[in-house]
This record gives C-alpha cells, sequence and structure tokens, in this order.
C-alpha cells in the first residue's frame, strides 16, 4: 500500500515537472497538426478542378501583396539598421562595409518586386520573387552572423537576435507553406553550418549562438504550414458561399443572378470589341398540366433533367442558366444568327425526341425556343426582351418550334 501511494506521488511529481508538461503541448500541438493536415489534404483532394486554378489565382494575389508590402518595409528597415550600425557601442564599426554588401542582396532583390509591379503587374512572378526576397533576408543575416563568428571578439549576440526575427518574418512570407521555407532555410542553413566546421568554433559557442534561430525555425515551419491551410480552407469556405450563392438549387446551374452578371460581361466584351454573340430562351410546354397532374416533385424531376439534357447538347464555352420557373437562357459566346438557330433546333430535338422518366413514368414533353443576337443595343436586357418576344411567337405558332428575334 505504502508502495502504491510513493509510486502515485512520484508518477504525480513528474508529471508536473516543466520538461515533461512541454513535451506533452509539443505532442499535442503535432497530433492536433497532423490531423488537421489529413483533413485539409482530403478537403483539396475533393476540390473542384474549376476551383484550382482560382485558388492558384488567390495565392499569386497574396504573394503580389506581400511581397510589395515587405519590400517597401525592407527599404526603409535595411538602411536603418545600416545606419544604426554607426554606435561605437555596438562594436559593428570594423564590419560596418561588409555588412552593406549583405544588405545590398535583398534592397536589390527588393527594388526588383516593385519593379516588376510597376512593370508586370498581372505577371506570374509574384511567389518567385517572394521566395527570392526572402532567401536574400536569410542569406543577408547568415552572412552577417558568419562574418563576426570569424573574428575573434566578433558581436554575436546582437546580430543572433536579428536572425532570430528575420526567420520568424520570413515564415510568414511563406505563401505556400512549409514547401517555401524549404529552400529558404536550408540554403543559409547548410552554408552556415560548413562556416562553423571552417572556422573550428567551440561547440558550447556554436550551441549558444544558433539555439534561438533554429528554434524559431521549426517554429516558423509549423507556423507556415498552419497560415496556409488556414487560407485554404478559408478560399473553399468562400468558393461555396459563393457557389451557393449564384447555383440554382434544383437544377445546378447558374440561377438568374448569375447568369445576368455573365451576360453583362459578355455584352460588354461584345460592344468594346465589336463583336456578337446570341441568347436563346427555352420555356416547356404545357408544364402547368405535368404539375397540376402529377404533383410538382415529378415536375421537378423533369427540370433536373432538362437541365442535363441542355447541357449535354451545348459547348463547355457557352452558359446556361435558369432564368425562372420552367425558362432557361442559353448565351452562345461569338455567335451570329447562322450558329444560333442550328444550337436552338438541337436542344429543341434534345427535349422532343426522348420522353423524359419520371417517378410517374414516361412523360413526353415539347420545349419552345426564341433567339435574339446581339445588335448594337445599350442595355443586355433588350437583347434578352427580343429573345423573350421570340419565344411568346414560338409559343404562338403551335410550340415545339423555334423562333427568331
Amino acid at each position: 500500500m505504502l508502495l502504491d501511494e510513493s509510486g502515485e506521488r512520484a508518477r504525480g511529481l513528474y508529471q508536473k515537472t516543466p520538461v515533461s508538461e512541454t513535451w506533452r503541448s509539443v505532442r499535442l500541438m503535432f497530433s492536433y497538426l497532423a490531423i488537421r493536415g489529413r483533413r485539409v489534404r482530403y478537403r483539396y483532394g475533393l476540390l473542384p478542378a474549376e476551383w484550382r486554378e482560382a485558388f492558384h489565382e488567390y495565392q499569386r494575389l497574396l504573394a503580389r501583396r506581400f511581397a510589395v508590402v515587405s519590400a517597401l518595409m525592407g527599404l526603409i528597415i535595411f538602411p536603418f539598421f545600416q545606419v544604426v550600425e554607426l554606435w561605437p557601442q555596438l562594436g559593428l564599426l570594423d564590419h560596418w562595409w561588409n555588412h552593406l554588401g549583405w544588405r545590398i542582396l535583398p534592397m536589390v532583390a527588393a527594388i526588383g518586386i516593385l519593379f516588376l509591379r510597376w512593370r508586370v503587374p498581372d505577371g506570374l512572378w509574384p511567389r518567385a520573387m517572394l521566395i527570392l526576397y526572402a532567401l536574400s533576408g536569410m542569406v543577408m543575416m547568415t552572412g552577417m552572423v558568419a562574418d563576426n563568428m570569424l573574428e575573434p571578439n566578433g558581436t554575436h549576440a546582437f546580430l543572433s537576435k536579428g536572425l532570430v526575427v528575420v526567420v520568424a518574418l520570413v515564415a510568414v512570407l511563406a505563401t505556400a507553406g512549409a514547401r517555401d521555407l524549404i529552400l529558404v532555410y536550408g540554403v543559409p542553413l547548410a552554408a552556415m553550418s560548413f562556416v562553423v566546421v571552417r572556422a573550428s568554433v567551440a561547440p558550447v559557442e556554436v550551441f549558444l549562438l544558433f539555439i534561438h534561430p533554429l528554434i524559431m525555425m521549426v517554429i516558423g515551419l509549423v507556423m507556415s504550414e498552419v497560415l496556409y491551410r488556414v487560407r485554404l480552407e478559408a478560399f473553399m469556405a468562400r468558393q461555396q458561399l459563393e457557389q451557393s450563392a449564384s447555383t440554382d438549387v434544383l437544377t445546378g446551374l447558374a440561377n438568374r443572378r448569375a447568369f445576368d452578371a455573365r451576360l453583362e460581361a459578355e455584352h460588354a466584351r461584345c460592344r468594346r470589341q465589336g463583336t456578337s454573340y446570341a441568347l436563346i430562351m427555352a420555356d416547356l410546354d404545357h408544364f402547368k398540366h405535368v404539375n397540376d397532374t402529377h404533383g410538382h416533385d415529378v415536375g421537378d424531376e423533369v427540370l433536373t433533367e432538362l437541365a442535363q439534357r441542355l447541357k449535354g447538347a451545348l459547348r463547355t464555352e457557352d452558359e446556361l442558366g435558369r432564368w425562372g420557373g420552367e425558362e432557361f437562357m442559353v448565351l452562345l459566346r461569338d455567335g451570329g444568327q447562322h450558329e444560333a438557330e442550328p444550337v436552338a433546333e438541337k436542344l429543341r430535338l434534345a427535349v422532343a425526341d426522348t420522353p423524359f422518366h419520371t417517378s410517374a413514368g414516361p412523360l413526353s414533353i415539347t420545349t419552345s425556343l426564341g433567339i435574339a443576337v446581339f445588335n448594337g443595343e445599350e442595355m443586355p436586357s433588350m437583347v434578352a426582351r427580343r429573345a423573350d418576344l421570340a419565344l411568346y411567337a414560338a409559343k404562338e405558332n403551335g410550340r415545339n418550334r423555334c423562333e427568331s428575334a
């Protein structure tokens, strides 16, 4: 009994030691990151193909902002510290010119970033230049530390603190997570190891000099990966929100709001470039009879299958949206009257030739279509209005047919 009590007391004392508590916190942190990483990778694997290009564009814009802001800050901070080293109390006067040479590296990279931002704002340079800028900053600080390490009475403590700060700042700039830091941390660390071996520095001095930068590198790797995954999840949540706001719930097509936005963009482009587009408005014939006879659930089944049939008869660059109720609108980019009429007939046949399979049995349904071609109208609503009038004419002339405005 006494042994059991002493054992429990010993275990209690062991669990409360600072070392054990720190190790426990580290294990919990890495377990959390591992679980979170698996979940994010799993979700990224389910990322639709159309979202991936948007995510890469989001990363590029983020890298451009980080690059420009950090370049402006660097062009202020680097000269400031170069002037600060003129103070005799720091003991860095003998290394002033050497440090100036090291600081020129990130300053040149910063000027390059601002030049590219001015000349090629939409180029593909942001992430590459941001990595180059971060690498030049790390090379600068490790170079200055190595420069002082080779001196008998070099000032190590001040520069070691600067290295810790640069390691932390570089981690924030890693827009793609820890993989951006492999090169940024690896090259200076390898070069510094070579210098330490050549200089025959005492192990204790090396430990005291690099323990804090190395710890900050580990923290930086974890921090950059967490920030990357948080941005990825935020992007996916925003895309899902935008998709739900612009997608018709029943058919999965673009809703009226989203289709209007795409139509306005195409209308503005055609007015600017002098090209043309065509609108085809489709409406099911006697759809009210389907709802009254078989119920709205069957009507929804018909609308869902109709959307798939219309989508399958169009090109990938054409836009299809639910205009309202049983009305659907098609936007044919770079299309005129000669291109629109065969497409409208193809859509009509896709509906009329095959009965719709529903829970109430097969239903033979037809559709009427109206065609309107952009002819220099001021507003896209004017083109849509002419398509609506052509659809009304198709209804009046017997249904299951195509009419042009």
